[in-house]
C-alpha cells in the first residue's frame, strides 16, 4: 500500500507539473503539453517545451517497486506511461472548429474506445517510422478526431459539462477525469494477484485501477499500448 501511494503522489507531482508548464508556455507552444517521445517503443514524453522549474525529476518517473533498478538519466516509460493526446470515447466535430460550444444543434458523432485506440495505434506507429515530432494538434481518421493534450482541450471538455448547461447532449458531454495524461503499467507490481496501476487523469485526479478493468485498463488497450512500448504482454513481465 505504500508503494501504491508514492506511485500516486509520484503522478499527482508530474500532473500540476505538467499543467503549470503548459498554462504559462508563450508563443506557438502556449498550452501544450509535451510532446511524446520521437524515438520507437519510448512511450513517454520530452524535455522539449519544459520551462527549467517545471522540469519533472527524473526519479518521479520511477515507481517505488523498480527504485533499486536505479534512476535513469532521461525519461522513460518503463514504470509510467504518456498518451500524449486525449483518449477518450465520446467526441464531436461541430461545424464551426474546435471546440465551438454556442450551438448544440449540430450532429453528435459517438464512436468505441476501441476505435479510437486503433486510429491512435496506426499514428503513432506513422508518426515513428518518418520520424515525425508528435506536435500535431489532432489526428482526424473519418469521423474520428483525437486531440493533443493542451488547457485548450482540457478546458474544451470541461465546457462541454460546465458552460453550455441541460442543453448540450449527453453523448457531448466528456468528463476531463476519464481522459488518462500518465498510466502505471499494470504489471509493475509482479504480483498477478493485485494487478493495477495509478492513472492520472486529465483533470488532475490520480486513482488507482485494476487490470483487467474500465479504461485505460482494458486487455485490448493494455495489449496496444504494451506493444506500442516493445514490452511483452500484460502479466509477462520478466525481471
Amino acid at each position: 500500500m505504500a508503494r501504491r501511494t508514492q506511485s500516486r503522489e509520484n503522478l499527482r507531482t508530474l500532473g500540476i507539473k505538467l499543467a503549470k508548464n503548459a498554462a504559462e508556455l508563450s508563443g506557438e507552444s502556449r498550452g501544450s503539453y509535451p510532446p511524446m517521445s520521437s524515438e520507437a517503443n519510448r512511450l513517454m514524453f520530452t524535455t522539449e517545451g519544459f520551462l527549467p522549474e517545471y522540469l519533472p525529476a527524473p526519479e518521479l518517473l520511477v515507481c517505488p517497486s523498480q527504485v533499486s533498478k536505479g534512476i535513469p538519466q532521461e525519461f522513460d516509460d518503463a514504470c509510467y506511461f504518456y498518451t500524449g493526446y486525449a483518449l477518450v470515447e465520446r467526441g464531436f466535430r461541430p461545424p464551426g472548429g474546435w471546440p465551438f460550444l454556442g450551438d448544440v444543434s449540430y450532429p453528435v458523432s459517438h464512436y468505441p474506445i476501441d476505435n479510437v485506440m486503433s486510429v491512435f495505434s496506426a499514428f503513432y506507429n506513422e508518426q515513428i517510422a518518418r520520424a515525425g515530432n508528435f506536435k500535431d494538434r489532432f489526428v482526424r481518421e473519418g469521423e474520428i478526431d483525437i486531440y493533443r493534450l493542451t488547457e485548450g482541450v482540457r478546458h474544451g471538455y470541461e465546457n462541454t459539462l460546465d458552460c453550455v448547461g441541460d442543453d448540450i447532449p449527453d453523448e457531448v458531454k466528456i468528463d476531463t477525469g476519464s481522459i488518462p495524461v500518465l498510466i502505471e503499467w499494470p504489471d509493475n507490481t509482479h504480483s498477478s494477484e493485485r494487478l493495477g496501476g495509478n492513472v492520472l487523469w486529465l483533470n488532475g485526479y490520480v486513482e488507482w485501477v485494476k487490470y483487467p478493468g474500465r479504461f485505460p485498463m482494458t486487455e485490448d488497450a493494455m495489449a496496444i499500448f504494451t506493444k506500442l512500448a516493445g514490452r511483452p504482454p500484460i502479466g509477462q513481465l520478466v525481471d
